[in-house]
């Protein structure tokens, strides 16, 4: 669970090996959730949201293959094994011909690294606010460029 610094929660959960032996995501957020349907089709992902409606909210929700149209189709299930390698790859091409920065560049994946590392540092301090450096700057980059932080984990 993270609070954001707009001051938004946000709760990710993960089910692996669970009955049928299929992944489940389901992440959450202050006024609504998204995840994979458990039960029958898991690539449908499923959203849950508060919407205005006139002068009060009501719950909407939407379920969807989430599959981007302009990737071709194959005879191979879009969604197996591999699917996340084929589109980096496919962006990763894409990039290249349009000679366009890519979505995910290295940038995103230190994000996504840090955030976990930075969530750990939060649980062992009591569950305190820490940043989650922006390292797209330079200067901050300088700024965190000594941190060697490790955990010091019990001894089993």
């Amino acid at each position: 669970m993270v609070r954001l610094d707009n001051g938004a929660v946000f709760k990710s959960l993960h089910g692996f090996l669970e009955a049928g032996q299929q992944a489940w995501i389901r992440i959450h957020g202050d006024h609504g959730l998204m995840e994979n349907l458990r039960q029958g089709d898991t690539r449908t992902l499923r959203m849950v949201w508060d919407a205005p409606d006139d002068e009060d909210w009501r719950r909407a929700e939407e379920a969807y293959l989430p599959w981007p149209p302009e990737f071709p189709a194959t005879d191979a299930d879009p969604m197996g094994d591999g699917v996340a390698e084929t589109l980096m790859l496919r962006d990763f091409a894409s990039a290249v011909r349009h000679q366009t920065p890519p979505d995910q560049d290295v940038y995103f994946g230190v994000e996504l690294s840090i955030t976990g590392i930075q969530a750990m540092r939060s649980s062992l301090a009591g569950s305190l606010p820490v940043e989650v450096p922006d390292l797209r700057h330079l200067d901050v980059r300088r700024a965190y460029a000594a941190d060697d932080w490790f955990p010091e984990l019990p001894e089993l």
